[in-house]
């Protein structure tokens, strides 16, 4: 079983929809698809303690997405079929290609649920987390782009979408997060969560 978890708001249902419709295109694999609708948009819930809520009760592989994802036909078997050719794959993180980031952060990050709760520091609120857990794992040697697997990330800076009131809430929370990020760098990502 693969659990897609996506965290969002409810200004971004119709987004949502879209996202989870392109998941049931050409589904090869058994596949769970689990939301969080943060209720007060981002500013007190924020996509961090979104995706903690998410990996409550699944021990298993997941693949995080945001909203305002859209998966390519077969992304995820493609996901999936290198995931199981790792040797050791409960330790790996896998990366879709997207068109900002080329694969190089974990925006979407495909791995054992146990990776995402060790990794995910629950201090940040939205940003600096995927970079966090990008760093972590490189430095482990446990990150792997899938360039075949592509992911459609229809973010504001695209011009696809417009400037809504959850990107507004995350920007917001960059500083924040910024300094979190700083202070964690210097003290070598320690603490982790328990």
């Amino acid at each position: 079983m693969i659990y897609a978890l996506i965290p969002s708001t409810k200004e971004r249902r119709p987004r949502l929809e879209k996202c989870i419709e392109a998941i049931h295109v050409k589904m090869k694999y058994p596949t769970a698809i689990v939301t969080y609708e943060n209720e007060d948009g981002c500013t007190d819930v924020g996509w961090v303690k979104a995706v903690h809520k998410t990996l409550e009760g699944i021990n298993g592989v997941v693949f995080i997405l945001g909203d305002d994802a859209i998966v390519e036909p077969e992304c995820i078997e493609k996901l999936y079929e290198a995931y199981q050719a790792l040797p050791d794959k409960e330790q790996w993180l896998l990366q879709p290609y997207e068109q900002f980031h080329k694969g190089e952060l974990a925006t979407f990050p495909f791995c054992h649920s146990d990776i995402l709760k060790k990794y995910i520091y629950k201090g940040y609120k939205h940003l600096y987390s995927d970079t966090e857990l990008t760093l972590m794992m490189k430095s482990f040697g446990r990150y792997l782009i899938v360039p075949e697997a592509r992911v459609d990330h229809q973010h504001f800076l695209t011009g696809i979408v417009p400037l809504d009131e959850t990107y507004k809430a995350t920007q917001s929370l960059g500083n924040e997060d910024a300094k979190l990020f700083q202070e964690r760098v210097r003290n070598n990502f320690q603490p982790r969560n328990i």
